[in-house]
């Protein structure tokens, strides 16, 4: 090898430009949140309730187990929103890192017969 420092400055300008579309991939790498609706009173889980992400396209029912995950989230503050017959509406506050699997816990208050019109 005639000239090695020219090796050696195509491997660091190499690096150089390779390592920041990594750390860049990387950052926007997305998460998810694992939401568990249950029963304010009988913290039972509840069936069905339609869960989502304030204004954006994500959201989704929850199973038999009370239980929902939102998948491909982008990092960021988000707040959780539960609609479900004969319950309040009820919301959260979640904060999404990157790559990172975020959890909250929604207690679905019942409704009294006086607000049932």
């Amino acid at each position: 090898m005639r000239h090695p420092w020219l090796c050696r400055a195509v491997l660091v300008a190499l690096i150089s430009a390779v390592m920041p579309v990594c750390l860049s991939a990387q950052a926007r790498t997305p998460g998810s949140i694992n939401v568990t609706v249950t029963d304010a009173a009988t913290r039972q889980p509840v069936e069905a309730a339609r869960v989502f992400l304030a204004g954006t396209t994500f959201g989704g029912q929850t199973g038999p187990d009370g239980k929902l995950t939102l998948r491909q989230v982008a990092a960021g503050s988000y707040t959780v929103r539960v609609l479900r017959v004969g319950y309040a509406e009820n919301s959260a506050p979640v904060t999404v890192s990157s790559g990172a699997a975020a959890t909250t816990h929604t207690l679905a208050a019942a409704m009294s017969a006086g607000m049932l019109s």
